[in-house]
């Protein structure tokens, strides 16, 4: 806030004596279209029996946040579990992802 009001774009609030604070800087403040580059990591966990058994693999993305993998599913095997982390700078919007599975026979 500065000492004579509040600027937000296309809308002002008058300070105590009633005048608009024409000379507010932004210092550091910068405009943005209110979008944000959003990337997502993708890893594949498979949890076997025993804790050696245990392997993580990392799926590859686009540029387009789209990636592709093929799961092996070994004898032992107890679960696999897919972990999805949203990559995003100077946010803590939540979003959204769709996740496709199907059996390759």
């Amino acid at each position: 806030l500065y000492d004579h009001g509040l600027c937000l774009r296309d809308l002002s609030i008058a300070g105590p004596s009633g005048t608009v604070a024409a000379e507010w800087q932004p210092n550091g403040f910068a405009w943005t279209n209110n979008l944000v580059l959003q990337g997502f990591n993708v890893q594949v966990i498979y949890e076997g029996r025993d804790d050696g058994d245990n392997r993580v693999l990392q799926m590859e993305m686009d540029p387009a946040n789209r990636g592709e993998i093929a799961l092996d599913p070994a004898p032992g095997l107890r679960r696999v579990v897919a972990v999805v982390q949203s990559m995003a700078p100077s946010t803590r919007m939540p979003t959204q992802y769709t996740m496709n599975l199907k059996s390759a026979e």
